[in-house]
This record gives C-alpha cells, structure tokens and sequence, in this order.
C-alpha cells in the first residue's frame, strides 16, 4: 500500500466505524487517514466523541443529517476539501451524506467499496430493488466511479458487478497478539465494557414491523412462537440497533443491554476473555448479516456452533419478504462455505427438531 496516499472513509453505521477502524489500524496505518461520521446513528456519534483519544485519524469530520434535509448536508460537504483524497471507501448509499459524498471526490479518486454485510457481496441486485423501492429519490450510486469492492471474504461475491476483488483480512490478527489492541481501542471507541454473558442461544433480532414486513402484532406473535420452541434453552436477543424493545414488553426474556455496540465488538471481547464459553452455542436470525459474520470473520474457531437462519420459515407469514435470486445464490455460496452446523428453517416443527437433535449432541 502506498503510504503517500490520503484515504477517506464515509461512515453511516457502527459496523462501518468498525471496518473503517480495522483497515485505518492496519492496511493504512503508515497513511494519512480521515475519517467522516455521520450523527444519523446515536453510536456512531459517540464514536465520534471518542475516536480522538485513539491517534489513529488525521482528520475526524461530523456531519449533521439527523432530521436535516439533503441541502443542509450538502452545506457542510461544500465546506470540505475532497481535492487531496487518493482513495475513497464507501459503504452505503443509505442516506443523505453517503448519496451525495461520491458527487464531491475528484474523477481520479479511487473509490472503494467496502464491505457493509451482506447487501455488498449483490450489490448490483440490491441497489436495483431500492431503486424500484424508493423511485423518488435520486439515484446516488455509479457504479463506473467504483475501482474495487473489499470484502471479508470475496469468495462470497455473487453480484453481477464486475469489479477487482480484494479480501480484508481479520482471522489473522486474532491470531495474533494485535488483537488485543484491536479490542481495547474498539472498546474504548464505542464506550463498551465487557459483560461475560449466559446463554445457550443468541437471536439475532429484526425490525420486521418498522419495515413494514408484518405488522407488530404478527411480529409479537412470531416472536412468541420462536421464544415457545426455544423454551428449554437460555436465550439472549441482539436486537437491532434501529429497533424499539417495546414488543419484548411481557416476554420474560434476556436482551443485550448494548444493542448499538457492533455485534463483532462484543463477540471479539467474548473470543478474547470468555472463549471457553462460547462454545457449542446457537445464533440464530431472520436474514441478519450478523450472525453470518460469525463465521466470516471468525471463521473455523468453534465448528461446534450452529447457525440458524428463519428467512424461509418467515416466509410463511408475510408476502413483503423475499428471498431473491441473487441472494439465494449467495446462501448457497456460503453453506457451501461455511455449512457446517447451518439450518434453514422452514416450518415451526422443523425449527423444533433442529434444536432438539442440537441439544442431544
């Protein structure tokens, strides 16, 4: 990597702020490095609060877009120098900043995209259904600005785009002593302080209602049903950042108290400082790239884990989810991958199956 080049990273999500973090801390440590948050998220905020007390960025830059509109955001993007950024790493086209960042940077900037969970490796496809999703809004992506797509592990790539691949490494820092580095100042980032947690099952929860998938009484209903079948274990829910706890509300259920912390940041802590414990255990979700992340990132520490996926068996329920082609592909691509110990779960009886045959091993 050439150490004369500036980088930039435009962030929207705490997993954004993580991956910006990791590749500042090692691919571009020797680099002039900047690093622009966006005050969308509350955790990404705080990032922001803290991130000068790692000397890791030259430049941290805040831009304001909760509840403001597209021209005050482009107000404080016109207020910025993009003449000297080299290279370009960008996540999401989700919001106000991150729709109109890529119109700032200069024709010669390289722009990167960078892995933000599943939606990268079907870009292409993804950005297509929100575009029929969202027809009013401007398109904010060109994909001919885009050099290169960065991901955890690029054998996963399925989407139609053709671009240069490149694999971001992680596995090989845990197996050295730089993690312990990674997760004191990944800690210190996200004002996080490890609690060691009792559980044989983490779900990996969603905002089905806020997304208008189901209605919230069909998403209580759905969670009842899934919390019955997994009476006999100890359940801990990751619920999703963006979501309310209000339809936990009379469940008698454990819930990470931490729920904007990125999930590889307590996991990370969890494989530091209580790896014994977190063996033979089950995760378990909709559709969330969190829990895939598991054995992404992680890859073959525990194959004794099992993952639980439920998209099919939420297809029962709705006809506002859809599994398309695409991403079919790509389920196939990592249970080829990674398929040991994985389960899509169709029905209700056949998620109780699994977790009985699991609790037998």
């Amino acid at each position: 990597m050439d150490n004369h080049k500036v980088v930039c990273f435009v962030c929207l999500t705490p997993y954004h702020v993580f991956v910006s973090y990791l590749l500042s801390k090692t691919v571009y440590k020797n680099n002039y490095k900047i690093i622009m948050l966006s005050n969308y998220n509350v955790a990404v905020e705080r990032a922001y609060k803290n991130s000068n007390k790692l000397n890791l960025w030259n430049e941290i830059i805040l831009i304001k877009e909760r509840k403001e509109s597209s021209d005050f955001v482009r107000e404080q993007l016109n207020d910025l120098d993009f003449k000297n950024i080299d290279i370009l790493h960008y996540f999401s086209w989700g919001s106000r900043l991150c729709s109109n960042v890529m119109n700032y940077v200069l024709d010669e900037t390289k722009i990167i995209l960078t892995d933000e969970g599943v939606m990268t490796y079907v870009v292409k496809e993804a950005y297509k259904n929100w575009t029929k999703k969202y027809k009013d809004k401007k398109n904010p992506l060109d994909f001919h600005k885009i050099s290169e797509i960065w991901l955890f592990d690029k054998r996963l790539y399925v989407s139609k785009l053709k671009k240069p691949l490149k694999n971001i490494e992680f596995k090989k820092y845990l197996d050295s002593n730089l993690k312990f580095e990674l997760c004191n100042d990944l800690n210190i980032l996200f004002d996080y302080k490890h609690k060691k947690n009792d559980y044989n099952l983490v779900f990996f929860d969603q905002y089905l209602a806020l997304a208008q998938i189901i209605t919230s009484t069909e998403e209580k209903h759905l969670l009842i049903n899934i919390l019955q079948t997994a009476e006999n274990l100890k359940v801990l829910i990751k619920n999703h950042p963006r979501d309310s706890n209000d339809k936990y509300t009379g469940l008698n259920i454990d819930i990470f108290k931490d729920k904007d912390i990125p999930w590889e940041v307590i996991y990370l802590n969890e494989y530091i400082k209580n790896k014994s414990k977190i063996k033979n255990k089950i995760y378990m979700t909709y559709s969330s790239a969190a829990m895939l992340n598991n054995r992404i990132l992680f890859k073959d520490f525990d194959t004794s884990n099992n993952y639980i996926l439920l998209n099919k068996l939420l297809l029962n329920f709705t006809n506002n989810f859809e599994i398309n082609v695409t991403l079919k592909k790509f389920l196939k691509k990592f249970k080829k991958l990674y398929g040991m110990n994985f389960h899509e779960i169709t029905t209700f009886s056949h998620l109780n199956n699994v977790l009985n045959n699991i609790s037998k091993k």
